[in-house]
């Protein structure tokens, strides 16, 4: 979890837990993600009450398999619906399409998208052929793209991103600007993502949202992009964290599971106009 310490809204969930936690006399611990070193001792040696999973994991991942056979509780962000383990569950697949149609009633008929990683077993940068995003291995990820494919929005290419940062955002911007043409809309998987996006897009003269619309996800403030404000789907990520600590809760003290939810909304913001085609036709 090193990345969520360059992720405002990661730390906002991070706060919660810890929050959560301290009145159950326990503390955090942070593992190291997925293939990076560290990973692999902690799951397997490290001694753990319970283990927080944020990004999604699957029952069949390596990491389920390695904490269930040491006998470690789990709870879960968004959990897939047959999935035993306590979860928080949120309506983000409803809320994304939300904001994707936003961009479909702007006339926006495909976008290209920063996508989160799809997999948890190897890290990738770069353009990706998804053809089937039910497929996707990263919960998160996958509804996002479902979420996109289900408002009628089409999927244009796909960039994979190896974290939720702002830097991210400004590598996938750059080779976005080195196509023939640019696309009218780009769907990013994350604010940070977003603001990479839009600093590189403005930095070569692309105007936002005249020439280019951008949504995010994650609803934080952020004063960099102002006046523009990011069209994106609110969350409270204290409030996440507070719910995954009191699963945590209720599992260690032998409590019957109980559902816990967490509500979405799109935010129209001001990044997404008609695509630029139809702006150009309207000042002729």
């Amino acid at each position: 979890m090193n990345d969520s310490f360059a992720d405002p809204f990661q730390m906002d969930i991070v706060s919660g837990i810890a929050e959560g936690l301290s009145a159950l006399g326990m503390g955090v611990l942070f593992v190291p993600p997925v293939g990076t070193p560290g990973h692999d001792d902690v799951v397997s040696r490290i001694p753990l009450d319970v283990c927080f999973l944020l990004h999604g994991f699957s029952t069949y991942s390596s990491t389920r398999a390695s904490l269930a056979r040491r006998g470690v509780p789990v709870v879960i962000l968004e959990a897939e619906s047959d999935d035993a383990a306590p979860s928080v569950l949120t309506n983000e697949r409803e809320a994304f399409g939300d904001l994707m149609r936003m961009l479909v009633a702007a006339g926006h008929r495909s976008a290209a998208v920063i996508a989160l990683p799809i997999s948890h077993h190897r890290r990738n940068r770069g353009f990706v052929d998804i053809d089937d995003p039910a497929l996707v291995e990263v919960i998160p990820t996958r509804d996002r793209l479902c979420a996109m494919r289900d408002s009628g929005l089409g999927q244009g290419l796909v960039w994979e991103a190896t974290r939720s940062l702002e830097e991210e955002g400004e590598l996938a911007a750059a080779a976005l600007l080195e196509l023939p043409e640019l696309p009218t809309a780009i769907v990013c998987h994350s604010d940070l993502i977003a603001v990479g996006v839009v600093t590189v897009l403005n930095q070569a003269g692309v105007r936002i949202p005249h020439d280019v619309s951008v949504t995010g996800f994650d609803g934080l403030d952020i004063p960099l992009l102002a006046p523009l404000v990011l069209a994106s789907v609110t969350q409270d990520g204290y409030e996440k964290g507070r719910l995954l600590a009191d699963q945590a809760r209720r599992l260690l003290n032998g409590l019957p599971r109980e559902p816990a939810e967490l509500y979405l909304t799109a935010r129209a913001g001001t990044s997404v106009g008609p695509p630029r085609e139809r702006v150009e036709g309207d000042a002729s």
